[in-house]
Parts: C-alpha cells; structure tokens; sequence
C-alpha cells in the first residue's frame, strides 16, 4: 500500500483492500489524508479520481468489480447493486452489462 499512510487510520489499508482498492475522499480525510495530499496523490498520477471524489489508489485496474465498488462509493451509502450488477455480484450470471446498476435508499 502506501508508505507514507499517516499513523491516524491504521483501518484504511483494510478498506482499500476491501473496495478493490478504492478510497472516498471522506474515507480518506478520515483515515488523516490532508486534502493538499489528496490533491497531490491525484497530481502525481498515483491515485486516479474515478468519479468526483472516489480515487483508484492502484492506477491500471480495470475490471467490472472495481468499476462497480466505484459506482457505489460514488452513489454514497446506503446503495447497493441492482438488476444485472447485483445478479453478476452474487455469482447468479456470469456476465453484466458493461454499465453498474445502483439504487439509493
């Protein structure tokens, strides 16, 4: 992961793992990241914004899980898949359609 991960959040490396490697900007300040950092890490190219305010903290990830975790944190909580995501997430059809289905409750 990151190195240089400020002491505040030892969690954070956990939920990165647990979201595909994807981080909110309001986990991220949670987990102590200044916003300066958070502005830097996506300067640099070593986080990749992939909707307002959802970062990949592993740049050249691509698949369907990542882009569905992204979708989710960028609808915020409480959402969950729906229709041909949710179905392709429980193992229930092999493939999705290339767009994440969401609902907010």
């Amino acid at each position: 992961m990151d190195e240089d991960l400020p002491p505040p959040d030892r969690l954070l490396p956990a939920r990165l793992a647990g979201q595909s490697g994807l981080v909110s900007r309001a986990q991220a300040l949670a987990g102590g990241y200044s916003a300066a950092k958070l502005r830097w890490k996506v300067q640099s190219g070593r986080w990749i914004a992939i909707h307002p305010a959802v970062y990949l903290t592993e740049p050249g990830r691509d698949d369907w899980e990542t882009r569905a975790v992204a979708a989710l944190l960028f609808v915020g909580l409480p959402s969950a898949l729906s229709g041909a995501s949710a179905a392709r997430a429980w193992g229930l059809s092999p493939r999705a359609d290339d767009e994440i289905h969401c609902l907010r409750h």
